[in-house]
């Protein structure tokens, strides 16, 4: 036993049952982000993603299967950890998404405390979004509008549940490939899958920035449109301001914006760009009311 593979601070210690061994973790624990990692959901997920393709560059040249594993899982979770966060807080920021958010089954003590967002955070957390059907039921749930199924976005969502398959394979099978994710795969039921170089992390990493970039572009379209069906933008960005400052905080990416992306994608460099490609919608709207 003196030559076991696995470091002597690895294994617990020999104590009695019911003693705590795990003081120096809690004291490494952080309770806030990093603060230069950016404020709205989608700067907070790219942040992320930037730090997995980091630890993949930097293991490029030794590279390990379980690597590929981990770092692939990770960038699931930080999807994940997108589409709740971008939920609450555009339903913290837009007056029609809280008023849905509220018809929601949540804790008690959460409708309580008067804390909305709270509330509807813990709903979501009892929710995988490493599924298509997730994402689409919610999205008509808080948004209102489904995803259309012939969009970018639709083909995007595909693909970014076949890449949830193997982070369900990684995180709870250790790469072992049980019946349901064979048949999503097109691997043989009872195998281990790896992924056996950096490059194929990298593919994942694609597909998850891909399939955030286009929801959060999803939300914000849906919003608009709903503010103009419903008359809530007036056309006058002295009126409109306010309100629009808040979901536009929710949803611009400062990463694309300094990246240069908005030339080439339309991508608004800030939230008065944006309000004018619904100005005039705006303007016609309220005029004939």
């Amino acid at each position: 036993m003196s030559n076991h593979a696995v470091p002597r601070c690895c294994l617990a210690p020999n104590a009695p049952g019911g003693a705590d061994h795990l003081p120096s973790l809690r004291s490494a624990f952080a309770t806030e982000r990093p603060a230069d990692e950016g404020s709205s959901p989608i700067e907070l997920s790219f942040a992320s993603i930037k730090a997995i393709q980091d630890l993949v560059h930097r293991s490029s040249s030794e590279w390990s299967p379980h690597y590929g594993l981990i770092l692939g899982a990770s960038a699931v979770a930080a999807a994940e950890d997108y589409f709740r966060s971008v939920l609450v807080e555009i339903a913290k920021a837009c007056p029609t998404v809280r008023s849905r958010s509220r018809d929601l089954d949540v804790k008690m003590s959460h409708v309580l405390d008067g804390s909305i967002d709270t509330a509807l955070r813990s709903s979501l957390d009892q929710v995988s979004f490493s599924s298509n059907r997730a994402v689409r039921e919610w999205s008509k749930k808080l948004l209102g509008t489904k995803v259309s199924g012939d969009s970018t976005l639709a083909r995007l969502l595909d693909e970014f549940e076949r890449v949830c398959h193997v982070r369900h394979c990684a995180t709870h099978a250790g790469g072992y490939v049980g019946e349901g994710n064979a048949r999503v795969l097109g691997v043989e039921a009872g195998r281990w899958i790896s992924l056996d170089s950096a490059n194929a992390v990298y593919e994942i990493l694609s597909v998850v920035v891909a399939t955030i970039r286009a929801y959060n572009q999803f939300v914000l379209e849906s919003v608009l449109s709903g503010w103009l069906n419903d008359g809530i933008l007036l056309g006058s960005w002295g009126q409109d301001k306010k309100l629009f400052e808040k979901v536009w905080s929710v949803l611009r990416c400062r990463q694309d914006i300094a990246a240069g992306r908005v030339g080439s994608s339309g991508y608004p460099a800030n939230g008065y760009q944006a309000y004018r490609v619904v100005q005039r919608a705006a303007c016609s709207r309220a005029g004939g009311a």
